[in-house]
């Protein structure tokens, strides 16, 4: 993780998790998978273990959860602190409140990487940050009735001063429990006497 100056030590620091469009560029997805044809993966806002119809082609790292022996799962999975493991009749992951203790339990990653609208997420890093304009709301209809509530809010950084590789349109901004899209990317610079560079995001909210 990168090191700065911690410019503002009482506002919330915010996530930066990184778009990637070719998934050859992050190498393996995890998924985990039941029956042939059947996986799970964590995907969307709020984070969800969404169902894979067909196991991906392209490289995965397969973690094997559909085993059962003598009617029990040879193993669960551990997500936001439930316990799932997999119902064949239903082919579906089943809640559970117990499971036998000859079941494993596997603890669901959803810390660094994130699928969401056939994009991947990286995340980052985390950086100083302070608001720069309040939380706006707007409506608009891209269908007839159907109106749409969408916030915004812009913040500003000094974190990516002089950085090649920083926050753009189209990454994803984690921001006061929220995630944002970045709807914009702005720079500002002044001189203290060295050039110095300030990243304005403008960012929009991602509904549930």
């Amino acid at each position: 993780m990168s090191r700065y100056v911690q410019r503002y030590p009482f506002s919330p620091k915010a996530e930066w998790w990184k778009r990637y469009t070719d998934t050859s560029q992050i190498g393996k997805r995890k998924i985990y998978v039941a029956e042939p044809n059947i996986a799970f993966e964590v995907s969307g806002f709020p984070q969800q273990l969404i169902q894979l119809t067909t196991v991906p082609t392209d490289p995965v790292e397969e973690i094997q959860i559909g085993e059962i022996i003598d009617d029990i799962p040879v193993s669960a999975l551990r997500f936001q602190r439930k316990l799932y493991t997999y119902d064949p009749i239903e082919q579906d992951l089943v809640e559970q409140d117990l499971v036998e203790e000859e079941t494993t339990i596997i603890d669901v990653d959803t810390t660094m990487t994130i699928k969401f609208e056939k994009n991947t997420y990286i995340l980052k890093q985390k950086f100083d940050c302070i608001k720069e304009t309040d939380k706006e709301s707007s409506d608009y209809q891209p269908l007839q009735g159907l109106p749409i509530d969408s916030s915004y809010v812009t913040i500003k950084t000094h974190n990516f001063n002089g950085k090649l590789d920083k926050p753009s349109h189209g990454d994803i901004i984690k921001y006061t429990h929220q995630f944002w899209f970045i709807e914009e990317v702005r720079e500002s610079s002044y001189f203290t006497p060295k050039e110095q560079k300030v990243l304005h995001l403008t960012l929009k909210a991602i509904n549930k």
